[in-house]
């Protein structure tokens, strides 16, 4: 997707200054072409155009709302259901503004639009991303379209808005207008951008420059020291937090000097000094009180300032820093809507030289402090500081752009977490290899196993039958190439880490494989012509089945509901065919179309329940977790659903799937299936040079009594799995054990 560009005006005393001002602001907005109609070298005025392979943005001169012009986007490439990167047009707003709703207004018009995103844009980084809620697909008319975001202005520094387009088809867009709570952009309140020192420190915009480093057992302590020392600073300095400071540049700075220390003291007396030239400490911090039933889940490390290799005036100086009064705004991290962390001045450094050992070093100490603060699951990691230690040396030593990818990516697996993954790494696509045959594999009762075609009529000739179990690729063992990916694929347990190694263990960079497999006892050897796993994308990933109904009646009488397309727009609906049924089967072995948990959950309940029990990180502790407010679904609803629910689960149920089953669980259903992905909650982003960002869950979600949820995953009440004679049946055997159970109650 493409995040991009726009602006907005003003003011609205009465004074003649300022009504010279709404007049100059009318002027800009007139100028900012809403409407298109103002264009230059086949390209509206103002406006930024990012297209991807097989989309194309035009000014069409012939289909308009209003006016001559209006912004046509199609695709044109060839059908698949493989998601895309699609297209955009986007306009970056002059100003931030005081006020709490930015809505976007527009007219949109389809043709055959079909498998993606057709909608009005808004992005203001690290506070909102925003794309209309209904999906408008098929062929339709010149509709009026309203898009409204929340506004944090405080932490605003730029507003985009436009259009995006991920489909195939066509779409046109025209007439946009942007309002600020009900009123136009002229009489909006401009807020001033704050600027700050930081940003004038402009001193490595090419990178570290440090491209040679001793690996002896000192200079590894010491920069195992640093990490610790300006990750802390980071998040608790109060001159840090004021943006006083380009906090990459000065680790920068301080590699060298630390390094080359010779001893603890040495390298403890620059540190000291450099602390105290921070700028002075106000203050002392004052524990807030909790919340009436709110506890602290988690507490701040703080055990390293006492570790052997510090010395005691470094001590001192780290817990003065520590008890000082924190300022009540940090520079260097904030929180979103949903209480996720934000690190809104992270510098990308899109460009980076293999040689560049600081770059590396600053991708690990970045990561590595944002987990050992923000992730609210930390306490549940063996020994983080240890893989501190663990990867100082790893990185030194990752001297090509391959090597510190997948660095990256193994450091990442070692948090536990499904929604961990390395996001724009080309260099992790090029080593598993683009290529794949036209089958998957899933992992059945210690084997992995043939389980469906990507496209049967190739994959059948292949001579490959579902059932057959792999057990080499390309000579090699699949159970020794399994053991060496392990180390780089994320994953909170075994489940998901195998459903996610199945993602890739086909993959290849050349154009066939060759298999050994097991069939009915006896060994085949085949080999497999390998296609563009892209076309494929979706197929593989088996998130969601396109092509599944979101509600049928199976058996005799009992109701399914497959939540991976199914839209709140269908329930009443269907909840009159389903009130009659005797049972309901709610499938969230995919990524609900939409959020459920209220509205089904409304349905379902007799009384209202609570589900979910909340923790986020304290915004004045980075490190310190409060367990709080318990989420509840369901209501006084005499006339609920009368008939047995059951929820159907396996390593596929993550994040919104795992959540909106405790709700259900909660309302009495029962589970069947086997463990979830242990992965719940919104998550975080971080982003890494190379221009790569990560993920990890950054919202502490748990059963309302605390007991955990990440990692552990969601047991079921009935164990079922699917066996290997089950799959050469076509047989879905958790699907089959959930009807017995409505059946017979057992």
């Amino acid at each position: 997707m493409l995040f991009l560009i726009i602006v907005f005006c003003v003011v609205s005393n009465v004074s003649a200054q300022v009504i010279k001002s709404v007049q100059r602001n009318s002027a800009i907005i007139n100028d900012l072409n809403l409407d298109f109609e103002k264009v230059i070298g086949g390209v509206p005025k103002g406006w930024d155009i990012r297209n991807s392979q097989n989309y194309t943005i035009t000014v069409d001169t012939v289909n308009s709302f209003t006016g001559k012009h209006s912004i046509c986007f199609q695709y044109t490439g060839i059908k698949t259901t493989a998601p895309k990167e699609g297209s955009g047009i986007v306009l970056k707003l002059p100003h931030n503004y005081n006020g709490k709703i930015l809505t976007l207004t527009g007219y949109i018009k389809t043709e055959n639009a079909t498998g993606g995103v057709a909608s009005l844009l808004v992005n203001i980084p690290n506070v909102t991303f925003g794309i209309l809620d209904q999906q408008i697909t098929g062929t339709t008319p010149w509709k009026k379209y309203t898009l409204s975001v929340g506004l944090i202005p405080a932490k605003t520094k730029e507003i985009y808005i436009g259009g995006l387009f991920t489909a195939e088809g066509t779409m046109w867009l025209d007439d946009l207008e942007v309002q600020i709570d009900d009123k136009s952009l002229s009489v909006a309140e401009i807020r001033p951008v704050r600027r700050f020192p930081a940003e004038k420190d402009t001193a490595f915009i090419r990178g570290s420059g440090l491209t040679t480093m001793r690996m002896n057992k000192q200079t590894l302590t010491n920069l195992k020291v640093l990490g610790m020392v300006w990750g802390f600073l980071k998040f608790y300095h109060p001159g840090v937090a004021a943006g006083k400071y380009n906090w990459a540049n000065t680790l920068f700075r301080l590699l060298p000097k630390i390094a080359s220390a010779k001893t603890d003291q040495q390298r403890d007396t620059i540190l000291t000094r450099f602390i105290q030239g921070l700028g002075p400490l106000k203050g002392k911090y004052k524990a807030r009180a909790l919340p009436k039933g709110a506890s602290i889940k988690m507490s701040v490390d703080t055990s390293w300032f006492y570790a052997k290799a510090i010395t005691q005036p470094l001590q001192k100086v780290l817990s003065a820093v520590f008890y000082a009064k924190p300022a009540s705004e940090n520079y260097y991290y904030s929180f979103d809507q949903s209480t996720n962390v934000v690190f809104p001045h992270d510098k990308e450094f899109v460009d980076i030289k293999s040689n560049d050992i600081g770059l590396r070093l600053l991708a690990l100490f970045r990561y590595w402090n944002a987990v050992e603060y923000f992730y609210p699951y930390r306490y549940l990691l063996t020994d983080w500081e240890q893989v501190l230690t663990d990867y100082i040396p790893k990185m030194i030593l990752a001297n090509t752009r391959q090597k510190y990818d997948l660095t990256l990516l193994s450091m990442i697996e070692k948090i536990k977490d499904s929604h961990g993954a390395l996001f724009g790494s080309q260099q992790e696509r090029l080593f598993f290899g683009e290529n794949t045959p036209l089958f998957t594999i899933r992992y059945i009762g210690g084997k992995w196993i043939v389980d469906r075609y990507l496209d049967s009529a190739i994959a059948f000739r292949s001579g490959i039958q579902i059932g057959d179990e792999l057990e080499k690729i390309n000579g090699q063992s699949i159970k020794n190439i399994v053991k060496e990916r392990l180390d780089i694929t994320p994953g909170s347990n075994m489940a998901v880490k195998y459903r996610n190694l199945s993602w890739h263990l086909l993959n290849t960079a050349n154009d066939s494989m060759i298999l050994t497999l097991e069939r009915d006892g006896r060994q085949e050897i085949k080999k497999v012509k390998t296609y563009n796993g892209a076309i494929y994308q979706n197929k593989i990933y088996g998130l969601v089945k396109r092509g599944q109904p979101p509600f049928k009646i199976i058996g005799d009488g009992i109701a399914y509901i497959y939540p991976g397309t199914f839209k709140n727009s269908m329930l009443d609906s269907v909840m009159q065919i389903a009130r009659s049924t005797k049972g309901m089967i709610i499938d969230l072995r995919s990524y609900p179309a939409d959020f459920m948990v209220f509205t089904l959950g409304n349905k379902l309940g007799r009384h209202r329940s609570g589900f979910a029990r909340y923790a986020h990180i304290d915004p004045l502790r980075p490190g310190q977790s409060i367990l709080d407010y318990i989420a509840s679904t369901g209501t006084e609803n005499p006339d609920c659903y009368k008939g047995k629910v059951v929820l159907l689960i396996n390593e596929y149920t993550q994040s919104q799937s795992e959540y909106t089953a405790m709700a259900f669980m909660a309302l009495g259903a029962t589970i069947i299936g086997s463990t979830t992905a242990g992965a719940d909650g919104d998550i975080s982003y971080v982003s890494l040079p190379g221009d790569m960002s990560t993920v990890f869950s950054g919202l502490g979600i748990y059963y309302p009594d605390g007991g955990e949820i990440q990692q552990v995953g969601i047991v079921p009440d009935i164990i079922c799995k699917p066996t290997i004679t089950g799959v050469k049946a076509g047989r879905d055997e958790p699907l089959e054990r959930d009807v017995l159970f409505i059946e017979t109650g057992k």
